[in-house]
Formats: structure tokens, C-alpha cells, sequence
């Protein structure tokens, strides 16, 4: 299958990731790189960046450390060499944004669309089958469609789709009742010690 060509965004991310892919797909490591990308994307939490860019660390030490992280995580010799690209150039920082968007721009690229489902209580086996084929038929049978259990939605059902989002779900049916309560105007004669008298 013929991969579309890379859209480079203005963003800091944007770019690091488009150079990130462009890299890799030189050396025919896009598929790996991307993927061990979005799961190292997590990992690059602020304390962690901090601890690998302590001084008392040195510069050596932080690309070894770096270097067994991509490993680990099953990544291509040219993500390995991007994290250390980062390092040096004081952009470790910006990590988490950078393999998120390397990924997300990757799978634009290949047709593959992540597609999120959220329910209040675990699918039977049936039900999440039939979820996948619902959402593969709205929106390419290239979506990549993960199914995640939220009790925090009380029933029914949240589908986020690149930066569309359906709620269908108890909560949010809720949380709108309790806005239009709130912007209800009340009366101050309401709470006087008068009694309120119709003519």
C-alpha cells in the first residue's frame, strides 16, 4: 500500500516528528518507529526528562539510558538516535508531544485512524465486535478502533475520532441537565420572610 506523503505542521512536534518519519522511512523503519513511538510517547513524563537530563548524569550516560529505553520498547536504531538527537539539543522535554504526533502523523499517512470507544460497563465479546464494524464502516476499515471501559460515563457510549468527539453517554446528559439548573434565573422574592401573594 502506497503511504501518503507526511503533512509537516508549524508546531514544535509537528516538526521533530515529520523529520522523525522522513528519517526513518530512509532507512525503512516507519512502520516500527511509529509504533514503538506511541509507546514510548507515555514515558517522557517531566520527572522523567528531568532525571535523565540531570548533569550529575552526564551527557554518555543519558544516551545509554536512552538508547536501553528504545530498545525495550522494540524501537528502530533511527528512533534511538532521534532520542538522543533531543537530548542534545535540549528538546527531551518536548519528547511525549513529539513520538504522540510521530505516531498520530504516521498513521494518517498509512490510512490508519485511531478511533477511541469509551463505555460505562465491559462489552460482551458480541458487542465489541459490533462496535469495531460500526465504527471501521463510518470511518475506513483502516480505523484502528480501541474499546476502554469508563464508569465514569454511567451508560451509554463516547467516540473520539481525531478531534471529533460524540457523547452519548449518561454523564454528559447530566452534567448538561445541571448547567441549564444553573442558569436557570431565580427570583430574590423566592427567599424573603414575605409571603408571596397572587392578586
Amino acid at each position: 500500500m502506497a503511504q501518503a506523503p507526511i503533512t509537516k505542521s508549524g508546531t514544535v512536534p509537528g516538526i521533530y516528528a515529520a523529520a522523525l518519519l522522513e528519517a526513518a522511512g530512509e532507512r525503512g523503519e516507519a512502520d516500527g518507529a511509529a509504533a514503538a513511538a506511541a509507546r514510548l510517547a507515555p514515558a517522557f513524563d517531566i520527572a522523567t526528562v528531568q532525571r535523565i537530563q540531570d548533569p550529575r548524569l552526564g551527557r554518555a550516560r543519558a544516551k545509554e539510558i536512552l538508547r536501553l529505553v528504545a530498545a525495550q520498547a522494540g524501537a528502530p536504531r533511527t528512533l534511538a538516535d532521534f532520542l538522543c538527537l533531543l537530548l542534545d539539543r535540549h528538546r527531551l522535554i518536548d519528547a511525549a508531544a513529539i513520538l504522540a504526533e510521530a505516531a498520530r502523523l504516521h498513521a494518517v499517512a498509512t490510512g490508519h485512524t485511531p478511533v477511541s470507544v469509551a463505555l460505562a460497563m465491559e462489552p460482551t465479546a458480541a458487542l465489541r465486535e459490533r462496535i469495531v464494524a460500526v465504527v471501521r464502516a463510518a470511518v475506513g476499515t483502516q480505523a484502528d478502533v480501541a474499546v476502554s471501559v469508563d464508569p465514569a460515563l454511567i451508560g451509554g457510549i463516547r467516540v473520539r475520532h481525531g478531534d471529533r468527539l460524540v457523547d452519548a453517554s449518561v454523564r454528559r446528559r447530566i452534567d448538561e441537565m445541571a448547567r441549564r439548573a444553573k442558569a436557570v434565573p431565580v427570583s430574590d422574592a423566592w427567599w424573603s420572610d414575605t409571603a408571596i401573594t397572587t392578586p
